[in-house]
């Protein structure tokens, strides 16, 4: 018999989970008017996360299983396509603006089920198919033809290869997620996204003496949407279950355009949101959809199966 009151509480936790997260790319551009860049910020927020999900890692009690080496060889590798993403996107808010971007992002659940079809060797289903024709019809809806031409034409491949690199970490690395735990694989994850670093970063636009302002707000983006999130979402889950959870998050797009709005003037007109409202409804539709009923809760969010 279900608790109202659970209940209630468990969509407050996701809730101020998916707000926190709405934030990130709101965070990102502040750090860029003070003049950061997304190299820069990316590889700050790394340096700042990881030691945070190997201390969170090292305080789980519960009983384990025992992490193989073919299991860090996975989150090894599906961090290294999260460093590529990751950077994609900060590069996409750049170009887009945060309320676009963040909305092509949030279509990683459409590649995710492409990819399954694809491992599975069949199509996808008929409503799924139909919910990526909506959702794409959305997008085009959604970007700015106003905008500079060299905007959309280098920030859209970009927010793309985001969604699907993200989607590609997912599908990576869910066996791991599903063995190992949350903790565990996130610390090792973000380890192997650090591990690109190594290489990229003297072909990168990374400022080693950043502003003491674009410091802050990398800081507050790892505590504010990074951390905090972590740890409400999956209390949110334990009570409500990852589905529901999953449905709730959808406002988190909705959350990043007011924000931007407010905060930078980033205004859609009639027709971008018509476009909002096809991309979520479609998303909405493809994750009730989605096969073995597993559902991400959205970028930097795993699915409850890992939540031991």
């Amino acid at each position: 018999m279900s608790d109202p009151i659970r209940e209630r509480a468990a969509i407050r936790l996701v809730l101020l989970a998916t707000v926190a997260v709405a934030f990130k790319g709101i965070f990102a551009k502040l750090a860029y008017l003070e003049g950061g860049n997304p190299a820069t910020v990316l590889v700050l927020r790394m340096l700042m996360a990881t030691p945070i999900f190997w201390l969170m890692a090292a305080s789980r009690s519960a009983p384990r299983e025992p992490i193989r080496p073919k299991d860090i060889a996975r989150a090894l590798t599906a961090g290294m396509l999260f460093f590529v993403s990751a950077l994609a996107d900060f590069s996409a808010i750049d170009y887009l603006g945060v309320g676009p971007s963040r909305l092509v992002l949030f279509t990683y659940p459409m590649v995710l089920f492409v990819l399954e079809a694809i491992r599975d060797r069949r199509w996808p289903p008929r409503r799924l198919i139909a919910s990526f024709a909506v959702a794409w019809a959305g997008l085009a809806l959604l970007l700015d033809t106003s905008a500079p031409s060299s905007s959309l034409a280098e920030g859209l491949p970009l927010s793309i290869m985001a969604a699907v690199g993200y989607s590609l970490y997912l599908h990576i690395g869910e066996p791991v997620l599903a063995r190992v735990g949350t903790r565990r694989y996130n610390a090792w994850s973000q380890t192997g996204a650090l591990l690109p670093i190594l290489v990229v970063v003297p072909m990168l636009d990374v400022d080693f003496g950043p502003p003491p302002a674009v410091v802050t707000w990398t800081a507050v983006m790892v505590v504010v949407s990074t951390v905090l999130p972590f740890l409400l979402l999956f209390e949110g889950i334990r009570r409500t279950g990852a589905g529901f959870a999953s449905l709730i998050t959808l406002v988190g797009p909705v959350v990043t355009v007011a924000a931007a709005w407010v905060l930078f003037d980033e205004i859609l007109d009639p027709q971008q949101l018509w476009g909002m409202v096809l991309v979520l409804g479609a998303i909405a539709l493809v994750r009730r959809w989605g096969p073995r009923s597993r559902s991400s809760p959205g970028p930097e969010l795993e699915s409850s199966k890992a939540s031991r």
